[in-house]
């Protein structure tokens, strides 16, 4: 994923809604400079539109500058992203913000893990998140054969 690889995950229950959890989701590494322009195309969207990302919860305020209270476990919220953190990760953010989820180890173990690699090699615990759906309008890919 480091490399710019693109890691598409069906695994347990499917979440219900439009947001991405970790369960029907396509993850990529936003240090990969076209990573959200090559996740839109693959969903079918402009390249231009934003891309929610997934992050350790202690490792929120390295790339937030607000306040810790602003952390959200469901990616409700545009966080403003530091722009230190927008040079050296810059497919995550969008117009200085992104749609930011944080994850802690007992919500999802797995995710959780895959997040502790991926800052092993790149200093930063976060992932780009989309859903693994079709189109937009499109329900999420539930099974292997769906694709």
């Amino acid at each position: 994923m480091h490399a710019g690889k693109l890691l598409g995950v069906l695994r347990g229950r499917q979440e219900v809604g439009v947001r991405a959890l970790g369960h029907r989701a396509l993850l990529m590494s936003p240090s990969a400079p076209d990573a959200r322009a090559r996740l839109n195309c693959l969903k079918g969207r402009p390249e231009w539109m934003p891309i929610g990302a997934v992050v350790a919860r202690e490792h929120f305020a390295n790339l937030s500058s607000e306040p810790e209270w602003f952390a959200a476990s469901y990616p409700s919220f545009i966080t403003a992203v530091r722009p230190e953190v927008q040079v050296r990760l810059p497919s995550l953010s969008f117009a200085g913000g992104c749609r930011l989820q944080t994850l802690e180890h007992q919500q999802d173990p797995w995710l959780y893990a895959l997040l502790q690699a991926v800052g092993k090699l790149t200093g930063t615990p976060a992932l780009l998140i989309a859903s693994f759906r079709r189109s937009p309008f499109a329900p999420p890919i539930s099974h292997i054969y769906d694709g």
